[in-house]
């Protein structure tokens, strides 16, 4: 499972514990008048209702938490996820054909909590994510994601639609660089810059 989930489910669970603990507070008279009473079955009820309560808000919250509230500086601070730009330009090496050239592209990336979607664009060609995420390797943080490459109609005989994996550091100057390989037996390396944020 992805850290990004693991931490999302963890978090959701916490909010819902706690939106249950605070409902079952401020209906602290009624249920202990249900306590008194023995009255089980309304009691059940109740507390079957305040946890639907807490349930729904949490949804709703964690909703906002996984699109937008994330990226706010002190909570991103206690998450730990690194908020991307949405685009990057730059340039990478390609040893296609026994050559390596270097040519120009650029990243579009979006972003939530749970997901990362980067195209990548060259004159060539655009590649679209199938599978990524951002993963932590000893206190540092990558993208890792499988792509599918789809040439411009017109440069399909010299180069099909092909498959690879790329692998982007995300360095502290907000830079990535890394490296891809492809399933036509290429590989290079990559090295973008945000142009926004």
């Amino acid at each position: 499972m992805k850290e990004s989930y693991k931490k999302f489910m963890t978090y959701s669970i916490w909010v819902a514990i706690i939106l249950f603990g605070l409902r079952c507070f401020i209906a602290k008279a009624d249920i202990s008048d249900c306590l008194k009473g023995s009255s089980w079955g309304s009691l059940g009820y109740n507390v079957f209702g305040y946890a639907g309560e807490a349930i729904g808000i949490t949804t709703v919250l964690m909703t906002l938490f996984n699109t937008l509230i994330w990226k706010w500086k002190w909570v991103n601070k206690i998450v730990d996820m690194p908020v991307l730009a949405k685009k990057y330009t730059g340039t990478f090496v390609s040893d296609w054909q026994g050559e390596n050239k270097q040519y120009d592209g650029s990243l579009d990336i979006k972003q939530s909590f749970l997901n990362v979607s980067i195209v990548f664009k060259t004159g060539e060609s655009r590649s679209f994510s199938i599978l990524s995420s951002i993963e932590t390797e000893g206190d540092r943080k990558k993208i890792v994601y499988i792509y599918q490459n789809e040439p411009r109609a017109e440069l399909a005989d010299r180069s099909a639609i092909h498959k690879g994996t790329a692998e982007l550091w995300i360095e502290e100057s907000g830079e990535l660089t890394g490296n891809y390989y492809t399933g036509r037996k290429t590989r290079g390396s990559m090295n973008f810059k945000p142009t926004t944020t």
